[in-house]
């Protein structure tokens, strides 16, 4: 059973260029639980604040020394999150480019892991920013010391990658559905250029990043409970047929789209069809 405890609130307008929405836990019962996240195309940055939650990647878990971490890119590898005690937990939902901008860390360093915010940002900086949102209560003063963490550091952050963060526009603006070698036609960059550029600095290719924005367009649909037939809303989110659609969601989540509706999905639906969902 997914544990129903997150919801999620919006970042400052002076920080959208970096952080799309907050993820907020605050759990007064206790917790036991897993879950094997899908692909978002977002890297998170957060602090885990009462509780304990952590990864367990091909059978080695993966623990947050501080509570403060770092979780990138996910594929198909034997990947479980658990979730133990009366759980508090603040994540940051970045834009694609976000760690390498502000950061200049590469996505593709910590892909598949959680890491301490130290491990990525080195030591002085992780203190430093942890020294700014660490003494908070409260859910407001939490996401409002995150929003002035990252508008302090976005004033000394680099300008939008070239290629990479118009490839990622066009790929959220056409919802997944265009192939790199079109993407490329209308960037007017090589192929092999932009696939090395954009996995180092997104973490996973644009063809994987696509087919994330797809699956998530396409279960923000499900979940809003679109009436349309299911072969309709397949073609209309780009799979070539019902039974495509059918197959990358048993993929992903080990059960077709109705089965995945009737379950017991709490965290998918907050992680993954309100990914790109207007928080309001």
């Amino acid at each position: 059973m997914q544990p129903d405890i997150y919801d999620f609130f919006p970042a400052a307008p002076q920080v959208s260029a970096f952080v799309r929405r907050y993820l907020y836990a605050d759990s007064t019962t206790f917790v036991d639980a897993g879950m094997t996240p899908a692909p978002t195309g977002c890297c998170y940055m957060g602090h885990i604040f009462r509780g304990a939650a952590w990864c367990i990647i091909d059978g080695e878990e993966g623990h947050s020394r501080s509570g403060f971490h770092i979780s990138c890119q996910v594929d198909q590898r034997e990947f479980e999150v658990r979730y133990r005690g009366q759980l508090g937990h603040i994540m940051a939902e970045l834009t694609p480019t976000a760690l390498y901008r502000l950061f200049g860390v590469p996505a593709a360093s910590i892909r598949h892991l959680a890491v301490d915010w130290s491990d990525a940002l080195g030591k002085e900086l992780a203190q430093t920013l942890i020294a700014s949102v660490k003494n908070t209560d409260s859910r407001e003063e939490r996401t409002a010391a995150f929003d002035a963490m990252f508008e302090n550091i976005s004033q000394s952050s680099s300008k939008p990658v070239a290629h990479i963060d118009d490839a990622v526009q066009i790929i959220e603006a056409e919802e997944g559905r265009i192939s790199v070698a079109e993407l490329c036609d209308r960037l007017s960059v090589g192929e092999r250029t932009l696939s090395r550029q954009f996995h180092k600095i997104v973490g996973i290719s644009p063809k994987s990043f696509a087919r994330s924005i797809q699956l998530n367009t396409v279960i923000g649909k499900l979940l809003a409970q679109d009436e349309k037939a299911l072969t309709e809303l397949a073609h209309e989110c780009g799979y070539y047929d019902q039974s495509h659609f059918i197959k990358t969601m048993q993929q992903f989540f080990e059960q077709g789209p109705r089965e995945f509706l009737q379950g017991d999905n709490h965290m998918f639906h907050v992680f993954i069809g309100n990914t790109r969902k207007s928080v309001n």
